[in-house]
């Protein structure tokens, strides 16, 4: 089964303008990318595109079932994904979808890369080790069933994987109402010191956004992503790991935006022409 991207138009939008992909983490979807998030990029010139990754719902890919897919499948996809466009769309991953992007940078080379908490190895082996030592019988079972899913049990663990102690309670509900079952493989391979390509000879201009209440990915972790590519990891201090879905996810966009801006891959007419929250 080949990746589906969703794309977004909006009404009197040029065709041709800049493309961007949205790319997915573990557990979630391209729903996790909300129309208000989409809508900002899309109104100021970037037509937004969501990757839904392989295996979402059961669905077979390829040979394998979600359950056996691999990192690599998934890095795989991404390029799938960005052959379907003339040229390679700026792409924007998140977490798991972060390292995808980075395991793949050589062979897309795209005019520009964000990464949003990235996920790292090491850093994924702390926060399992860490949770299942307070919880082993709830991560044997979902060891020994293959269901990454069933570690995300109740709001409450939701919220300390995903979220800050701020955000809105309808907001956790929301995202734990849909967080989908994931490639037990995968969590194997994160756990397991898997060989992917961290940095490759590339041009890519890279942006590295963390959150300083990230349950997820240790902040030196994060800095560890951003210093392959030479650049300082920026951090949104009082947000959690779902950065676009967080109050205040605005921000976020607007980092993104203006750095396009500085790169020019977003005109400073369209950047400008809609109100830019602070």
């Amino acid at each position: 089964m080949e990746p589906e991207v969703y794309t977004l138009k909006l009404a009197g939008q040029a065709p041709g303008e800049s493309p961007i992909l949205f790319v997915h983490g573990l557990l979630h979807g391209s729903w996790c990318w909300p129309a208000p998030w989409r809508e900002f990029f899309n109104k100021r010139g970037l037509t937004a595109h969501c990757l839904s990754l392989p295996g979402r719902d059961g669905a077979a890919t390829g040979r394998r079932t979600l359950r056996w897919t691999s990192l690599d499948d998934f890095a795989d996809a991404v390029v799938q994904a960005a052959a379907q466009f003339e040229q390679c769309p700026i792409l924007v991953g998140h977490s798991l979808g972060a390292m995808l992007i980075q395991m793949r940078l050589h062979k897309l080379n795209p005019p520009a890369a964000v990464l949003l908490a990235p996920t790292h190895p090491g850093a994924f082996r702390w926060a399992t080790w860490r949770r299942s030592l307070r919880q082993p019988g709830l991560y044997f079972r979902a060891h020994r069933l293959g269901r990454p899913r069933l570690v995300i049990r109740s709001l409450q663990s939701c919220r300390d994987w995903f979220f800050s102690n701020r955000t809105p309670e309808e907001v956790v509900e929301n995202c734990f109402a849909r967080l989908g079952e994931d490639s037990y493989r995968v969590c194997l391979e994160l756990l397991l010191r898997p060989k992917v390509v961290w940095r490759a000879l590339t041009k890519t201009p890279v942006l590295v956004l963390g959150a300083g209440q990230d349950g997820c990915m240790k902040r030196k972790s994060v800095e560890h992503v951003a210093a392959l590519y030479g650049v300082q990891a920026e951090f949104f201090e009082d947000m959690g790991h779902d950065l676009m879905l967080e109050p205040g996810w605005e921000r976020v966009a607007v980092r993104i935006l203006r750095w396009l801006e500085e790169l020019g891959l977003v005109t400073h007419t369209r950047a400008r022409q809609c109100a830019v929250p602070a």
